[in-house]
């Protein structure tokens, strides 16, 4: 029988059950701009995209995490957005998560942006988080594709208490 939250002890921390990382497997950056279509999956510099998946045995929150390094080479401000797109939608029929905005200037060096969503998962129901671009203000922007600056992750929270 599942258990609220609220009546787990409070000497005890939520079960956590799985974590998965995608992470850039090269040091080049990746120019992005307002030609992009939304929805693109990002690639990860190594023949891939950025994407994480998983397929929970109970019902369970999913709390994915982008985390990116941003620069722009040109001397306007300019905005760009990147979200995890989750398929098929969740149980609250969520697809895309918080955005990860950045405002870059060449002017300013690189930037850590960092966005996180907690999707609620079906038991028995395969998942899959694809970091993909949403926005571009105009001028173009760069991502780093370096494994300590580009990063999608996902952890199952409180599998069995949802």
């Amino acid at each position: 029988m599942p258990t609220n939250f609220g009546d787990l002890p409070t000497n005890q921390p939520a079960p956590v059950a799985h974590g998965s990382r995608s992470f850039a497997w090269v040091g080049t950056s990746q120019r992005v701009n307002n030609t992009w279509a939304v929805g693109t999956p990002l690639p990860n510099g190594a023949g891939g995209i950025y994407q994480i998946a998983v397929t929970p045995s109970k019902r369970a929150f999913w709390v994915v995490e982008a985390t990116m390094l941003l620069a722009s080479p040109d001397a306007v401000w300019s905005q760009v957005a990147f979200t995890p797109r989750l398929n098929p939608a969740d149980l609250d029929g969520n697809v895309i998560g918080n955005y990860v905005y950045g405002a870059v200037h060449a002017s300013v060096p690189w930037r850590t942006f960092q966005s996180s969503f907690p999707f609620r998962l079906e038991a028995g129901v395969a998942y899959t988080a694809t970091m993909c671009f949403e926005y571009s203000s105009n001028n173009n922007q760069d991502y780093h594709q370096h494994p300590y600056h580009m990063m999608l992750s996902g952890v199952l929270v409180g599998e069995s208490v949802v």
